[in-house]
């Protein structure tokens, strides 16, 4: 994993990142119903500045991964982007257990994403730990 992080495959990923990112929450523009639904639910100046933050975020490793400016705060704009990214996955789960359908479809749906969403955590801890 190590590898992949710092390659042009990865600059390339996030640039294209930065882009769904802008043309998404920024522009809103082209939205899908689950997007358009994250939109309605949630505040602008919850969502706005989270955006900002995660392109900002984005394009700061792909300068550091160029060797533009230095790495000397690189981890912390890798775990602060996994981080946003956990924040604005939280809110969407929040919006859909508040806002969406009651059928039980809809609701297992939402509970197998959180539960997703944990188990990913913790893989992630465990990697951190042990790795």
């Amino acid at each position: 994993m190590r590898f992949f992080i710092g390659s042009y495959i990865y600059d390339i990923i996030l640039l294209i990142l930065c882009g769904v990112v802008f043309k998404t929450f920024i522009l809103k523009k082209g939205l899908s119903e689950k997007e358009s639904f994250f939109i309605r639910h949630t505040l602008p100046i919850i969502y706005i500045p989270l955006s900002v933050l995660l392109i900002v975020n984005m394009v700061y490793i792909v300068l550091i991964d160029r060797e533009i400016i230095d790495n000397t705060y690189k981890g912390f704009a890798l775990y602060s982007l996994a981080f946003i990214w956990i924040i604005m996955v939280i809110i969407g789960f929040y919006n859909r257990i508040k806002y969406g359908s009651k059928d039980w479809e809809y609701v297992d749906e939402t509970k197998r994403g959180i539960f997703g969403l944990i188990g990913l955590l913790v893989m992630a801890i465990f990697m951190y730990l042990f790795i």
